[in-house]
């Protein structure tokens, strides 16, 4: 004990001892550091003092010498050998300026050639037509001839620039595949990838965008390597999952054949082999033709990978959680227009903003949120209804600043904030509207009349209020808020499973008191999963809002309350549709992969916004050059985000001509370049074929309006005023069939030549389908009379009487609407769900609608149906051929509220208690292939319902995507055992009878 005694104190003497020589040499270090600056600003005042004397006595200064001797000692250096022969740095530097800044070649050579004459003294010039003299640095470049027009095409030299189209060949020829194979060998040396793809529109061009991210782990030092990579994008003119695949499989062989060991079929088999087991996962957003391009991926990578002798597992598909807020976006614009229907408030203000600005949504309150944004916001294109400098003017009058500004955030929930915005600045704009009484446009006149209406603040503060305590969390917790100030980590799937608990459990409660989003004390789970707060602008508006709702007694905080208790119901629908059967169950996707395996998905993201990034980056070139090409673009995003750009920086001009070199003689690039043009040419057939549809859709159109337009000139209209449709009816008797076709007529010419996006759709509407029969039956001539007359009806121009509806009046309708909606089957305890999770893709999810799924297992029915939006299924309509219909179900609500379904004899006591909304398919030559042609919705119950269809896709010929039944013997057989099909049969053979007498009678 004493020697260990001993030993301890003797090594507390040597860490003593330790310390102290640290110390000291910390000091030496801090003396020499302050000798060397003091040393430092003697030179400097000595300089200062020369500098002064020197220009005392005229003679050259400190910087003159500097630049005289900087021009002497930088030699001149050539931009090319010879006609073909470019300097590979000079090729390196363009490349880079192109890809890293985004400018266009035409701007890199010019920027080159400038900077080298300019500051290194170079004699470089351009040569060739495509430089004008407005594309010229004077004094930079040589002069101009022919009057400064067209550049005199000098003999190249060794100091000419390289041609726009050398460079343009060599990026493509060269550094483009080299990119694409650093990818894919990348790809195939990490551990796992994950791929995403996305969809994006611009200009009328739909373009296609695929990504990859890959993962790995260092055996040795555990050190995790996550590297996102963009595979280029494509033009695509049909977004189906069949060909949005065909897309990806392209990029997949072009990457297996740069990265294939010999070019031989076998060796890029074995290439694509390696690549495809890589991939693992897949996150996208949960569309349906996103699921069935996974399906068919993951069928492709099977068929390819059954030949290896190894254990890969499916590819496992998780759907974006940063796509869960437009579900809620689209959830919260639909409360707000039951909430608006509760409040009495008339839909007029939509029609007065589609007739004069815009199409908007169904909702007041984001149709007046757009407006307003669109009239005051910092951000407005259109000056013509701009109000923002007078909006300044006006709060610079009554000494307040302008806190008015456009959302930071991403396009995910952008709506949600705009309502904080508007709700921070509300007195402000009512004010502003009654006192700018010059402003004569249309919109500011509907703005000023709508301001001020019932209920719209405690609208706009429950809008803030839910963006601040539950939106604002979700957004940063997936990464789905672009404003880099939120100081907020982005959860990885493993912490997304217990986040997803406590949110569900917190909105849970506030459905029950949403007394605690009416505080300024941020939520309870909330601090878990934050490290920051949230930017300073909306701690203020925020803190604008608390103080109102504390001390504004005219604020109806009950109304606010009911708004919020909707809202947080309709997000645990929403969890529940899109993300129960991925974390919030014990067996979840993700729980379950986490169970086996809690680092399986360290490497795979949790959001598709990799695809997301690069439709802004396709977006953003786009518009920074409009004529750029899509191969252009495909450039900038394969080669920016590669390891090849990475390294391009640091190679010297040596390496940058071998590698040039051996990629002009290599052959996996010469296979690469050769495919890729057949895949180019292929795209280009498809154009063409494309082109050609619409083309003769667009003569179709103008031929069938041209023949509407005459039948309604025949009768002597149209007719454009409710007066003139009473004149001309009239004119006819009660009954009369010419005016029940000409009221068609007159309907569908106001539908398809007027187009007036302000009236309701339903007005459209003239027929029903009968719910036995399943025959079309119109609506009786007085009604379609009326809704004629409704949808030529003037706007009002006087200002309309909003009814004030007592708090406590709208707090039981709010709990009887709560009550409806907890019958929503995100609060039963079922176990369907988990029968989703079998396979590689759930089914396919909704962002918006009513209820999601109902289950049906009736006796009466031997078929078990369960509905749900965007499902599949074959529905039988005793028609006069007697036979099923596939349809994808759009919308499903309760047959007890279904004004269509009440006192219908055939649901009574049937079990049938759900009915629904679909969209029917046309069978074409094709006795299994179905193609959909009439968008419209249809009303069918559940017992028409005869089994599920299986359902596969094809490309057919006339442009159409084809839903293939691969169980139609099974739906025929099952018609049989249907009720209605037995009696629609009976019925048949009875009419067929009765028909056969009176033949003999005759």
């Amino acid at each position: 004990a004493s020697i260990k005694l001993v030993k301890h104190h003797k090594e507390c003497i040597d860490d003593k001892n330790q310390e102290i020589r640290s110390l000291k040499e910390k000091y030496n270090n801090l003396k020499n550091d302050y000798e060397l600056e003091a040393d430092n600003h003697f030179q400097e005042v000595d300089r200062i003092v020369s500098e002064f004397e020197n220009e005392k006595n005229g003679t050259v200064s400190d910087l003159e010498t500097m630049n005289s001797i900087f021009e002497k000692e930088i030699p001149e250096v050539n931009m090319r050998a010879g006609e073909r022969q470019i300097n590979p740095l000079v090729i390196r530097t363009l490349a880079i300026l192109r890809i890293a800044l985004g400018l266009s070649l035409r701007k890199c050579i010019l920027a080159l050639v400038t900077v080298g004459n300019s500051m290194f003294n170079q004699k470089w010039h351009v040569a060739g037509k495509q430089f004008n003299c407005n594309t010229r640095v004077m004094k930079c470049l040589p002069p101009l001839t022919n009057e400064g027009h067209i550049i005199d095409s000098p003999k190249i030299d060794g100091n000419t620039a390289p041609s726009i189209s050398y460079v343009k060949s060599t990026i493509e020829n060269v550094i483009e595949p080299l990119a694409m194979k650093g990818i894919f060998e990348q790809l195939k040396n990490d551990d796992t990838a994950t791929v995403s793809v996305d969809h994006y529109t611009e200009h009328r061009h739909k373009f296609q965008t695929q990504n990859v991210t890959t993962y790995k782990k260092d055996s040795e030092t555990g050190k995790e390597t996550v590297k996102y990579m963009s595979l280029g994008l494509s033009t695509v003119y049909d977004t189906s999952g069949e060909n949005t695949v065909d897309q990806l499989k392209k990029v997949m062989q072009l990457g297996a054949i740069l990265t294939a060991k010999n070019v031989d079929p076998q060796g890029i088999e074995k290439s694509l082999q390696e690549i495809l087991v890589k991939i693992k996962y897949s996150v996208t957003d949960g569309a349906s033709n996103m699921i069935s391009a996974i399906e068919l991926f993951n069928a492709w990578r099977n068929e390819h990978c059954n030949s290896l002798n190894i254990d890969f597992t499916e590819l496992v598909w998780i759907h974006c959680n940063a796509h869960l807020v437009p579900a809620f976006d689209s959830g919260i614009e639909k409360i707000l227009i039951k909430v608006e229907d509760l409040l009495k408030l008339e839909p007029h203000v939509v029609k007065q903003f589609n007739k004069t600005f815009f199409k908007v949504s169904d909702s007041i309150s984001f149709t007046m949120l757009r407006a307003i944004f669109n009239m005051v916001g910092s951000s407005n294109k259109n000056n013509t209804w701009s109000c923002m400098v007078q909006f300044n003017t006006f709060m610079e009058l009554n000494g307040k600043q302008n806190k008015f500004f456009d959302p930071l955030s991403s396009r995910f929930g952008k709506y949600v904030e705009m309502g904080m915005i508007v709700a921070a600045n509300f007195h402000d704009l009512s004010k502003f509207f009654l006192h700018e009484t010059h402003m004569t446009n249309q919109m500011f006149k509907v703005c000023e009349m709508y301001i001020n209406c019932p209920r719209l603040y405690e609208i706009t503060i429950s809008l803030a209020l839910i963006y601040y305590h539950v939106l604002a969390p979700f957004l940063v917790a997936v990464g789905a808020d672009a404003n880099a100030k939120f100081e907020f980590k982005n959860l990885s799937h493993g912490c997304l499973l217990d986040f997803y608990k406590d949110y569900v459990s917190a909105l849970d409660s506030l459905t029950i008191d949403p007394t605690p989003l009416t505080r300024m004390v941020r939520l309870e789970f909330v601090g878990q999963y934050q490290v920051g707060s949230l930017p300073r602008r909306h701690i203020e508006m925020m803190n604008v809002i608390f103080e109102e709702i504390d001390t504004n007694e005219a604020i109806e905080i009950d109304v606010c309350k009911g708004i919020l208790i909707l809202f947080c119901e309709e997000y645990l629908s929403v969890i529940h549709r899109q993300a129960n059967k991925f974390y919030i169950n014990t067996d979840s996707i993700v729980g379950e992969i986490l169970q086996n395996d809690p680092h399986a998905l360290d490497g795979v993201p949790t959001t598709s916004l990799a695809a997301e990034h690069s439709v802004a980056q396709g977006r953003y070139t786009y518009n920074a050059a409009p004529m750029a090409s899509t191969r252009t673009q495909s450039n900038f995003q394969l080669i920016a985000n590669s390891p090849l750009f990475q390294e391009l920086s640091c190679m010297d001009a040596g390496k940058i001509l071998n590698i040039v070199k051996q990629t002009k003689k290599s052959k996996q690039v010469e296979l690469y370049k050769k495919t890729l043009k057949e895949f180019q040419a292929e795209s280009a057939k498809h154009a063409a074929a494309h082109f050609e549809e619409m083309k003769a859709k667009r003569e179709k159109i103008v031929t069938e309006k041209k023949k509407l337009i005459d039948s309604v000139k025949n009768h002597g209209g149209p007719l454009s005023s409710p007066e003139q449709v009473e004149s001309f009816c009239s004119n006819y008797q009660q009954g009369d069939e010419d005016l029940a076709a000409i009221i068609h007529i007159e309907i569908k010419y106001q539908k398809v030549v007027v187009n007036d996006t302000s009236v309701n759709k339903d007005l459209y509407r003239q027929w029903t389908v009968d719910k036995a029969t399943g025959k079309r039956v119109y609506f009786p001539v007085n009604e379609r009379i009326a809704f004629l007359k409704e949808i030529v009806a003037p706007i009002a121009d006087e200002s309309v009487e909003f009814p004030i509806v007592e708090s406590a009046v709208f707090m039981n309708d709010v709990k009887e609407l709560h009550e409806q909606m907890r019958q929503y089957p995100h609060r039963q305890c079922s176990d369907d769900d988990s029968n989703a999770n079998a396979g590689v893709v759930p089914v396919a999810s909704s962002s918006s609608g009513d209820v999601t799924s109902v289950h049906v297992n009736d006796t009466a029915n031997p078929v078990p149906i369960m509905f749900y939006e965007y499902k599949y299924v074959s529905v039988f309509f005793a028609d006069e051929e007697c036979d099923w219909y596939p349809g994808i179900i759009s919308k499903v609500v309760n047959s007890n509220s279904c004004d269509l379904c009440k006192g219908l004899t055939l649901l009574q006591g049937s079990g049938y208690n759900q009915c629904f909304w679909a969209k029917y398919l046309t069978p074409t030559n094709d006795d299994d292939v179905f193609v959909l042609e009439d968008t419209n919705e249809y009303h069918t119950h559940a017992g028409q319902i005869v089994l599920d269809p299986i359902v596969d896709f094809v490309k057919l010929t006339s442009g159409y995507v084809g839903y293939k039944i691969k169980n139609k013997v099974e739906v025929d057989k099952s018609l049989n055992e249907n009720p209605l099909y037995k009696a629609a049969q009976k019925e048949k053979r009875q009419a067929l009878n009765k028909k056969g007498k009176s033949k003999k009678r005759k």
